[in-house]
């Protein structure tokens, strides 16, 4: 007599596949936030959850929307997580491309690629950054506007100003917690 093995399929498995999905898409998103708070200079201090919430809900949008129109898969949000790291250079053109059709879209640059200085303090103080927050970001974006204006690549260019404007953030400590932003966005995944 052979022994018989009895085979169970659960539903588990498709359960456990939707919630590790789930947990991805709520990773991904999380690592884009943070990565556009360090972007454009956001500190945290300054910060409710109503405006995280808000702030990160419109500028996934904005994100996603040049994603989508530039044909770039997911995997552009590790090179939006890889370009927070201060001493990490790899971070691929698309990223520049990503960041500059956003600049575009929330009407940062204008559409010969020259930066709007007023439009960036405006923009900074209407998602609630405070008015010496906003000057001192705006100076820092100016000065790195100036170092890369030089560049013909738009996306290069746009990366490289980033880049810039992420170093001159770790200097004034205005990075964002991590641990916040994860938190408020898997709270509304």
């Amino acid at each position: 007599m052979t022994p018989q093995i009895a085979v169970y399929i659960s539903p588990e498995p498709a359960l456990i596949c939707a919630l590790a999905w789930l947990l991805d898409m709520g990773k991904r998103i999380a690592i884009s936030i943070f990565v556009i708070f360090a972007v454009f200079g956001v500190k945290e201090i300054e910060m409710v959850p109503e405006y995280l919430k808000s702030l990160s809900g419109s500028l996934i949008k904005v994100m996603k929307t040049c994603a989508t129109e530039l044909e770039f898969t997911d995997g552009i949000m590790l090179d939006f997580y890889q370009l927070w790291k201060q001493n990490y250079e790899a971070v691929s053109r698309d990223a520049g491309c990503v960041l500059h059709c956003m600049s575009l879209k929330l009407d940062l640059f204008n559409v010969d690629g020259k930066l709007e200085h007023g439009n960036t303090k405006e923009f900074v103080m209407k998602h609630g950054a405070g008015a010496n927050a906003a000057t001192q970001l705006e100076d820092m974006v100016q000065t790195c506007h100036q170092n890369v204006s030089e560049m013909t690549d738009d996306c290069l260019r746009v990366l490289e100003l980033a880049k810039c404007i992420r170093e001159g953030i770790h200097q004034v400590n205005w990075q964002p917690n991590v641990e916040v932003v994860i938190e408020e966005v898997l709270a509304e995944v």
